[in-house]
C-alpha cells in the first residue's frame, strides 16, 4: 500500500536511534539505516516482499527491533496479513536449500 515504506523507515529511525543512511528508489525502494556498530538494510522490491538484512554488534536485538517495526506497520496501521520466513543460516552455508525457521 502506498505510505507503507516510509512508515516503516520513520518507525526504524525513531525506535531504534539509527540514522537514515541511503534512500533510493531505482527498481525497489532500499533503506539503509545505521548506529554505532549496527546496520539494516530494508529492501522492498516490487514483488511485495520485503526483505530485510542486518548485521553489528547485536544482529539478533535489530532483527527484532525491525520485524516489531514491521508488525507494528503492517498489522496494526494497515491490517495485512504477512508471514515471516527467516532462512536456516546452517542450511545456506551447506550449499543446500534454504530450509525456513519460522514460516
Amino acid at each position: 500500500p502506498d505510505g507503507l515504506f516510509g512508515r516503516l523507515v520513520v518507525r526504524l529511525v525513531s525506535s531504534r536511534a539509527l540514522t537514515l543512511r541511503q534512500l533510493a528508489a531505482h527498481s525497489c525502494t532500499v533503506a539503509d539505516v545505521a548506529g554505532a556498530n549496527t546496520v539494516s538494510f530494508v529492501e522492498l522490491p516490487r514483488l511485495r516482499t520485503i526483505t530485510v538484512a542486518v548485521a553489528g554488534v547485536d544482529p539478533e536485538g535489530l532483527l527484532r527491533g525491525t520485524t516489531m517495526a514491521l508488525n507494528s506497520v503492517l498489522a496494526l496501521w494497515y491490517q495485512i496479513p504477512y508471514q515471516v520466513d527467516i532462512p536456516c543460516t546452517s542450511c545456506v552455508a551447506a550449499g543446500g536449500k534454504a530450509a525456513l525457521l519460522f514460516a
